[in-house]
């Protein structure tokens, strides 16, 4: 019952196409330690997981269409709340070399300037954060970990706003900042991290 996780890589010289047989390529994650997998590059992708097929159809696991983004790791938390509930020792199994190329695509929708990108981010957070302090019992320090991935989220955000090939007036930029800076997870960041200091 055990989940398989792999590396990634953004350049294709750098993925390694050789069959795995020594377990010391591979780290063992449980559930009270998955939120040190959680906010790595790793953790959200959609490609680099062998998801049991059964589980997800009886569990009717699905992507979120109405998000625009990170919609892949909307599903991982769905999916790992499920299959933790289900089996509450069960284990990820993550191969720490690089098995998948990553490509990515200029045109795309996250390589472009989008002025809503973190308004979109935020939307996907934010039921998160209750998951994390209830179903994964975060402490501080993890919580720390995932408002300073959140203070990054919203620093390219505003980046996209303010950017000179963003189409917005300068009115509308103010307002679109306004909207991200004065979100209820944004202002709960805020909070914390004052808290820290």
């Amino acid at each position: 019952d055990d989940i398989l996780a792999w590396a990634m890589c953004a350049e294709e010289s750098e993925m390694e196409t050789v069959i795995i047989k020594d377990h010391q390529h591979f780290i063992v994650y449980e559930k009270p330690s998955l939120i040190d997998f959680f906010f790595t590059w790793n953790m959200g992708s959609a490609c680099n997981k062998a998801y049991p097929t059964k589980f997800v159809k009886k569990n009717a696991l699905l992507f979120d269409t109405t998000l625009r983004f990170s919609e892949d790791i909307a599903f991982a938390f769905h999916f790992f709340h499920e299959y933790f509930t289900k089996f509450p020792f069960g284990k990820i199994r993550f191969c720490n070399r690089p098995l998948y190329w990553y490509r990515s695509n200029p045109g795309s929708m996250t390589k472009t300037i989008q002025s809503d990108y973190a308004l979109w981010q935020l939307q996907v957070f934010q039921p998160i954060l209750p998951e994390l302090v209830q179903f994964y019992q975060a402490d501080p320090s993890q919580l720390k970990q995932f408002y300073l991935f959140l203070v990054q989220t919203v620093a390219v955000g505003l980046s996209n706003i303010y950017n000179n090939n963003c189409v917005l007036s300068i009115k509308e930029r103010r307002k679109k900042a306004k909207q991200v800076l004065s979100h209820p997870l944004v202002k709960q960041m805020l909070r914390f991290l004052r808290q820290e200091h």
